[in-house]
């Protein structure tokens, strides 16, 4: 599947909070980022002057290999980087036309942006119903609150059939949706989604992936970071290539997933069809053998 076909008009979701900052117009990107820097302990540069856009009613795919800044740009963007000793030293964020950085991690789920961090961190000891309790807290209104809830459970049936489990009895799929159904309850016009696929049976996977296209088609603009192109591509609007902190590539994802370069480093195929191991690419080899 090359791309994604839906007949809902693309649209961001409806929310009463002021979304739009002072300074934005309606050609404005919903997320943008400027020639960004990040260094961790004022030594180890994790960003390199990164720019990526993404509009309201995109998908939008973030590819790269381990260490190649996929979090960092994600922790940038969320006001998490001051927790794991990292810093923007350059760059500007702009959320609805609202400049976010470095603002505090409240004020930016307030703005409109929530994550689904890598390894979905549920609070294990806590019911399914309290860790979505969790993601509303920023809403104030119970009533809302309660409706939202009960539309997270239509969205992720499973979750209604465990509300009153203890979360770390979860399997890793229904961890998975609960993660992102708690990251749904502040109503974001922003899903960040850090590695939602990693672990996961492929069958889940492709749970993982309707998911998202169901979030996506109700009005939520949706960042994706992922290892697994495949399925990004397959879904997204346009991608980016992260190589060591630095954008390497970007276009339409049906363009990147047909390019030998995509192809080679992410998809393990050469451009005659076969696949090579990742070492043989990075190294220019045939991978072939002699």
């Amino acid at each position: 599947m090359v791309g994604r076909e839906t007949t809902r008009p693309m649209v961001g979701r409806e929310t009463t909070r002021p979304m739009v900052g002072p300074d934005a117009t309606a050609a404005d990107p919903l997320l943008a980022v400027a020639d960004l820097e990040v260094v961790y302990g004022r030594q180890i540069r994790g960003l390199r002057g990164v720019s990526l856009e993404v509009g309201s009613g995109e998908i939008v795919a973030l590819l790269g290999a381990n260490g190649a800044g996929k979090t960092t740009l994600l922790r940038a963007i969320t006001g998490l980087l001051r927790f794991h000793d990292g810093a923007i030293t350059g760059g500007r964020i702009r959320l609805s036309g609202r400049d976010i950085t470095d603002a505090a991690p409240n004020v930016i789920v307030r703005a409109g942006a929530a994550q689904v961090m890598e390894g979905r961190r549920v609070f294990g000891e806590m019911t399914v119903e309290d860790n979505l309790a969790t993601g509303a807290i920023v809403r104030g209104d119970r009533r809302a609150m309660a409706a939202r809830r009960e539309e997270m459970y239509e969205l992720f049936p499973v979750l209604a059939e465990r509300r009153a489990w203890q979360a770390g009895y979860l399997s890793g799929g229904e961890q998975q949706m609960l993660a992102i159904g708690r990251a749904l309850m502040s109503s974001p016009s922003l899903l960040l989604l850090d590695e939602p696929s990693l672990g996961l049976a492929p069958l889940i996977v492709e749970q993982i992936r309707d998911f998202i296209i169901e979030v996506h088609d109700d009005g939520t603009t949706v960042l994706l970071v992922e290892q697994n192109a495949a399925m990004a591509l397959s879904i997204s609007d346009r991608a980016y290539v992260l190589q060591n902190g630095s954008i390497a590539m970007t276009g339409p994802s049906a363009r990147l997933r047909d390019d030998p370069t995509v192809q080679a480093l992410y998809l393990g195929i050469d451009t005659e069809g076969g696949r090579r191991s990742y070492r043989d690419v990075r190294s220019g080899t045939s991978g072939t053998g002699s």
